[in-house]
């Protein structure tokens, strides 16, 4: 909380923000203050802001600390007598999930509009297995299948499908099911420009490395910092562009695999408004150079997909608040779009060695499915 200098619990947020609602910390009078609006655009009152949901008017505070990810939401809804309170310490594609997790805790405790989850299942988990593998579409672009779990938010996991994107097609398939074709054409001019920065540095083109990175960021320091890394990793064998995700705040990332002579990986460069950007959760991965950094997870996307039966499955974005559908049948993944079907064939047996990071995926299900399933209860005031 604050700073990153206070340790609490759901709870004791609860008591404190119980506390003042009694003017046991605050006169009425003080109160009267704080939670007036001084300036006419703006929300903010004496530490406290101002706001109101569809005519409800509340008092709140909100705040991340980044890269920590740590972020936290409470907000006072007076007239209706609600306390609503969101802890966490995660961002999910440098998305903070107080703000999804806060609109939908609100909209099912004031409104009574829980969001449409898709449901869990009973499925053999053998039965996931056997669809575990690499599905490649028409373009080129692969789907890579793995069995896994997920927490449903009362203590429980149950089988799951992560499926993670590789090709820029199979990334806006699973980001909005191809919803989205302007960001298609702006991922794709991305992933262009992110192949000549590679080359640019590779080449220690200092006048193509003027152009790409933004005018306040030295060419010949970035060149520098890659040749020091060269030097310790051996020449660029080779570098492939995985594609381009989205994030769940402004920009987007693109994900690219270098071969050095004695290392390779996945690594990773942030765009906002078509400009080379430093994201603030970068800082706590390793640097090659300038904006450009170690990817924590192997795939630019990768999506937890529920069993609604042991062929169908359906993935809900807690952010977006979108669902996608796909089904397995006879060695192809299907993935169900407004404008069709879109079909990938099995091509290979799953690859258990390459590993991912599917954490972030998973997490997103785990928000929904705790705010859907487990009951809001009001605490005592």
């Amino acid at each position: 909380m604050g700073n990153g200098g206070m340790l609490t619990t759901l709870d004791d947020v609860h008591k404190w923000l119980v506390a003042i609602k009694t003017n046991k910390i605050v006169s009425q009078k003080s109160k009267d203050k704080m939670f007036q609006v001084y300036y006419p655009k703006s929300d903010q009152g004496y530490g406290w802001n101002v706001w109101q949901t569809q005519g409800k008017p509340y008092v709140y505070r909100a705040g991340d600390a980044v890269p920590q990810a740590w972020n936290g939401e409470f907000r006072w809804y007076k007239e209706d007598d609600l306390i609503a309170v969101v802890l966490t310490n995660k961002r999910v594609r440098a998305g903070s999930i107080r703000h999804y997790a806060m609109a939908r805790l609100v909209d099912i405790t004031l409104f009574g509009k829980p969001p449409q989850l898709p449901d869990f299942t009973a499925v053999n988990p053998a039965k996931l297995r056997s669809l575990e593998g690499t599905y490649k579409l028409e373009s080129g672009a692969l789907f890579d299948v793995e069995a896994g779990e997920a927490a449903t938010g009362d203590a429980t996991r149950k089988p799951v499908l992560i499926v993670s994107g590789q090709g820029q097609q199979a990334i806006d398939l699973l980001f909005s099911a191809n919803q989205l074709p302007g960001l298609t054409k702006l991922e794709d001019d991305l992933s262009d420009k992110t192949k000549l920065f590679i080359e640019a540095l590779r080449n220690n083109d200092i006048n193509t490395l003027k152009v790409i990175l933004p005018e306040n960021s030295s060419p010949e320091d970035a060149a520098r910092r890659w040749n020091d890394f060269v030097k310790q990793n051996g020449e660029l064998d080779r570098f492939e562009v995985l594609g381009t995700s989205p994030l769940n705040q402004s920009g987007v990332q693109t994900f690219v695999r270098l071969k050095f002579k004695k290392t390779e990986g996945v690594y990773k460069v942030t765009w906002r408004d078509q400009k080379l950007h430093e994201q603030e959760e970068d800082r706590l991965q390793p640097a090659i150079t300038a904006f450009l950094r170690k990817s924590f997870v192997a795939f630019p996307l990768s999506v937890a997909f529920l069993p609604q039966s042991e062929t169908d499955f359906a993935t809900y974005d807690l952010f977006k608040g979108r669902t996608i559908n796909v089904t397995f049948r006879q060695d192809k993944l299907i993935v169900h779009t407004k404008n069709g079907d879109v079909v990938g064939q099995k091509a290979k047996k799953a690859n258990k060695s390459e590993g991912r990071n599917s954490f972030l995926s998973t997490l997103l299900l785990i928000a929904a499915s705790a705010l859907l399933r487990k009951p809001i209860q009001r605490l005592p005031t």
